[in-house]
């Protein structure tokens, strides 16, 4: 009779190391439950703070907007969180434009010759004067500089002030030089130096540009008895407190100005706050799920024992309770239910529109958004989080047992390898054994 010596010596092996494995697989089951449970509550608190973003980024508000205009044709019309109510009426008289002027060429291809390597071009913007080496813009060493490779050095030496460029018409090309920005003051004057031989070509293009550059006029009322407002572009930062507008074209002289109307958007502002009270309660939702307590027909939450998560949780209800600037949320129509979900009354809301300054309550310091992101940063901060270190110290718990079921590894090879030693010893004694057997 001989043993199966490596199956019992893989089954005694086992039998010696199964309950430290059984206990350390059992406490990386409750780690890893943790840890998927922390990434839940960390995703549900990062969700919340990104709505809350929206209201307190820079430039942002709580109270919504909304734009009308008596016709579209002749602006754009943006608005910031600070804008204020607004009713106004807008004339544009003239749009901002760039300088352009158009030198002749001979050019067939923009290979083909422009002036041999002397002399040079100079420009006046700005106030500042800068003149370009014709030497400098040859680069292959034939003496001449073609039309590529002057408009290559320029553009460089220009740096976006002014921009050199061929264009066609026709069988002809012509060289376009253009102001990069728009408006009076960028207004240049270009011209080439005698030695160069384009001298009268830039003089000829310089005295009858092809566009000036203008400043946008606008009258705040009817044109010529309003208020003038002029602007180097054709955007008007901040017209009116929070107010941008972006001209599109001119009214015909006689025409009847655009009104601009802006003013609290209630509904826009309420599927705001729909989202932040949706984002709150997700967040509650997978609190309650890692704190619960045991029940006939659930299990315990994996932080049901972890006070911080606890504490975490009455603190944000308690926000929910408080009071902001003077003013509760329940004045404004938030509450919590019974269940400690927050609910949205969006009639009660809309009154208290009329008369609380929504600013103060959600969005300005001490409100309930800078508040609330205080204490979500608190616990979800990347470098120093109360999160980060539950995390760091769960990861640490892992691999501190991933080690120990390493070695436990290398322990059962151990006993394994001397089991099985023991019993091909226990088997080739009782082959001997045997063997002397069938000698009698």
């Amino acid at each position: 009779m001989y043993i199966d010596a490596a199956s019992m010596a893989s089954q005694m092996a086992m039998y010696d190391v199964s309950p430290a494995e059984t206990r350390y697989n059992s406490r990386l089951k409750i780690f890893q439950n943790q840890s998927s449970m922390l990434s839940k509550i960390t995703s549900s608190m990062s969700s919340l703070d990104s709505v809350i973003y929206k209201f307190t980024k820079p430039g942002a508000s709580f109270v919504q907007n909304t734009t009308s205009l008596s016709s579209e044709d002749h602006v754009n019309v943006t608005t910031s969180g600070n804008a204020s109510s607004v009713n106004m009426d807008l004339y544009v008289e003239q749009l901002a434009s760039s300088h352009q002027v158009v030198v002749n060429t001979s050019a067939m291809n923009v290979n083909d010759e422009f002036s041999p390597a002397t002399g040079s071009i100079e420009v006046q913007h700005g106030g500042e004067t800068i003149t370009i080496q014709l030497a400098d813009a040859e680069s292959n060493g034939d003496g001449t500089v073609s039309y590529q490779e002057f408009i290559s050095h320029f553009n460089r030496v220009m740096d976006g002030r002014v921009t050199a460029t061929m264009v066609r018409s026709g069988n002809e090309m012509k060289m376009l030089f253009t102001s990069n920005e728009t408006g009076q003051d960028n207004q240049f004057q270009i011209s080439a130096s005698d030695d160069s031989g384009l001298s009268d070509a830039f003089s000829a293009a310089n005295d009858n540009p092809i566009k000036t550059g203008t400043d946008a006029i606008v009258w705040l009322g009817d044109y010529g008895s309003g208020v003038q407002l002029t602007n180097s572009s054709n955007t008007f930062e901040n017209i009116v407190n929070g107010v941008d507008v972006e001209l599109k074209k001119t009214h015909e002289m006689g025409g009847i100005a655009t009104n601009i109307t802006v003013g609290p958007d209630a509904d826009a502002t309420m599927t705001l706050l729909k989202e932040f009270v949706t984002a709150y309660n997700d967040m509650m939702s997978v609190i309650a799920e890692a704190t619960k307590s045991s029940g006939e027909s659930s299990e315990r939450g994996v932080f049901s024992t972890d006070s911080s998560f606890k504490s975490l949780e009455q603190q944000l209800k308690g926000l929910m309770r408080d009071s902001y600037n003077g003013v509760s949320l329940s004045e404004v129509g938030l509450s919590l239910d019974k269940s400690g979900k927050l609910e949205l009354d969006e009639d009660k809301f809309r009154e208290a529109s009329k008369s609380v300054d929504m600013e103060q309550v959600f969005r300005a310091e001490g409100g309930l958004f800078t508040t609330l992101q205080k204490s979500v940063n608190d616990y979800t901060d990347f470098a120093d989080g109360s999160l980060t270190r539950k995390k760091e110290t769960i990861e640490l718990q892992q691999k501190r047992i991933n080690e120990a079921l390493d070695k436990l590894e290398d322990k059962y090879q151990v006993i394994y390898s001397r089991y099985l030693a023991q019993y091909t010893r226990l088997n080739s004694i009782m082959a001997s054994m045997d063997s002397i057997n069938t000698l009698f």
